[in-house]
């Protein structure tokens, strides 16, 4: 009988500290996220050229206007991507975000 009668307290004091540790868990998760955030942040007010100087860049080496333009993770790094369009040719660019080099021109994936 007195199995029975605390049985759905115990149940629901093992699913509290349950919820407590995955609450945990998610907090954690949350603080890590806005870590990243963070760096990432601070990686971007650190580059050296700004995006201005990125699409200028860019639109000297294809030729086109830029039609986008931003940041980007490459290999574990950040990189400017800057989007042209000439004619009907539209190619992505790949600026080197403390020399302000172009790094790399492709033509540009059909979204």
């Amino acid at each position: 009988m007195f199995r029975n009668k605390f049985a759905p307290y115990a149940l629901a004091t093992a699913l509290l500290l349950g919820a407590a540790g995955a609450g945990t868990v998610a907090l954690a998760s949350e603080r890590e996220r806005d870590r990243d955030t963070t760096a990432e942040m601070q990686a971007v007010a650190a580059m050296r050229t700004t995006l201005p100087q990125a699409i200028a860049a860019a639109e000297q080496a294809t030729g086109g206007r830029a039609i986008e333009a931003g940041v980007d993770h490459e290999d574990g790094r950040l990189t400017l991507k800057v989007e042209t369009l000439k004619g009907t040719e539209r190619q992505e660019v790949t600026i080197n975000p403390d020399t302000g080099a172009v790094l790399h021109v492709a033509a540009a994936d059909e979204d």
